[in-house]
């Protein structure tokens, strides 16, 4: 999954499009805090969710600079009902030039 993941990171035709679209749905294991999850991918290893946003970054994806990048991450956190969350501040990593 890593590998792939990689692979559509770099791929240079995103220069085309306007925006990034990013689903992944799998298993999930809750970390520490709220944005510390992971994904279990089809081979049983864990994958940060933190990592996969860090592909599509402005420094490992330059073809991506200044393009809106959404993630949907559909997977279970454990056994515990989740209710949500009320975010206490934004995350908006900017591109900047």
């Amino acid at each position: 999954m890593k590998r792939k993941i990689s692979e559509f990171a770099s791929r240079r035709e995103h220069s085309r499009y306007d925006c990034c679209v990013v689903a992944i749905m799998s298993h999930g294991r809750k970390g520490r805090s709220q944005l510390d999850s992971s994904i279990v991918a089809v081979d049983g290893h864990l994958l940060d969710t933190a990592w996969v946003v860090e592909q599509v970054n402005s420094f490992n994806a330059p073809q991506l600079i200044r393009r809106p990048k959404i993630f949907f991450f559909q997977s279970c956190r454990g056994y515990e009902e989740d209710f949500g969350v009320q975010p206490t501040m934004g995350r908006v990593e900017p591109d900047g030039q």
